[in-house]
């Protein structure tokens, strides 16, 4: 299964609901997951100051389309890496599931 862009059964037209930065967020996390890298918080930093925001928009955006957006690494320095994972495989998910049903209206 490959990420949801890939997926011609997703419209992309549904992004149309995302603040401009959660977009830049999703398309950021899109190129990372193509070169099978994560993203840190200094990049995400880079699209807004309230990145935690902008990920947490996009995740709303991903989980219906069975993907999630998971903190892979911390570091001792504060920064953090994310990758974009299945939801089967998405600690996230997991520790969340309700309350991410819940705002994603599933």
């Amino acid at each position: 299964m490959g990420f949801i862009d890939l997926n011609p059964s997703v419209p992309r037209q549904d992004e149309g609901r995302l603040s401009r930065q959660a977009h830049q967020v999703l398309e950021l996390f899109r190129s990372a997951y193509r070169r099978n890298q994560s993203v840190s918080t200094t990049d995400l930093l880079r699209i807004s100051a309230q990145y935690n925001s902008r990920v947490h928009e996009a995740r709303r955006y991903l989980v219906p389309h069975g993907w999630c957006i998971d903190c892979v690494k911390r570091t001792r320095s504060g920064v953090n890496y994310y990758r974009c994972v299945p939801l089967a495989k998405s600690t996230f998910y997991k520790e969340h599931r309700g309350k991410l049903d819940l705002e994603c209206g599933l």
